[in-house]
């Protein structure tokens, strides 16, 4: 029986640590005798063991399966596997680690020519970022993602550097309404709910138009007040 044959047996067993154990012992021989792709998948097939009881070893599976991938200089392939690892680490709510492993896959995208995910995994950094209450990285990172391919002239460019103009602003409504737009409220669960739990700072900040509303009503409530004023002085 094979490494591989006996960790989806001890997998079958529910002896999950044990059949990673073995899908390690399988990846580590594929690699001796040549064969890193099948490796590579081989690993990635441990991630999805321990992917929902033990996220945090999963995440640590996928990326060493992106590592595999590297040396065979398969960028796409390796972009799948640590955006697997990205979206693990943010679940954990490990920002920081998810932050570094997101870049990553955005350079193997890029490195991929697979543009339009790009668009999709910078919008996950800057919320990620602005999860983190690091408006000015934030903002750094959105002015170097503008170097990429398409990346300026899109929807989610417009998206981001109006959410980032809300969120520097305190401008709640206009930073909400940003994050309800089908683009962001339909990205993967990960990305979703760093959108919908996103703290914007300085409280609830009314857009401009409700501001100049609010300001027309407060300058009817004094003109009234005048009116009343002047009324009284007339009956005297």
């Amino acid at each position: 029986m094979s490494y591989e044959q006996a960790g989806f047996l001890s997998k079958e067993n529910n002896e999950i640590e044990k059949a990673v154990n073995f899908m390690e012992h399988a990846t580590q021989m594929f690699q001796e005798h040549g064969t890193p792709d099948t490796a590579a998948f081989c690993m990635e097939k441990a991630a999805k063991m321990v992917e929902v009881m033990h996220p945090s070893k999963a995440a640590e599976l996928y990326k060493r399966a992106s590592e595999i991938s590297e040396l065979e200089d398969k960028p796409r392939q390796c972009a799948d596997f640590i955006g697997k690892a990205g979206r693990l680490l943010i679940r954990l709510q490990r920002y920081d680690e998810a932050i570094s492993t997101l870049k990553k896959e955005i350079d193997y995208l890029n490195a991929a020519e697979n543009y339009d995910q790009i668009k999709k995994v910078v919008i996950g950094v800057i919320l990620l970022l602005l999860h983190n209450g690091d408006y000015v990285a934030a903002d750094q990172f959105f002015n170097s993602a503008i170097s990429y391919t398409s990346f300026p002239e899109s929807e989610e460019a417009v998206a981001m550097e109006t959410l980032l103009s809300a969120y520097d602003e305190g401008d709640e409504d206009e930073a909400r309404r940003i994050l309800a737009q089908p683009l962001i409220k339909y990205m993967d669960n990960a990305f979703a709910k760093l959108a919908r739990d996103l703290v914007i700072p300085g409280g609830v900040k009314k857009s401009k138009a409700q501001q100049k509303g609010t300001t027309d009503a407060e300058n009817g409530a004094v003109g009234g007040v005048l009116d009343d004023e002047e009324l009284e002085g007339g009956l005297c």
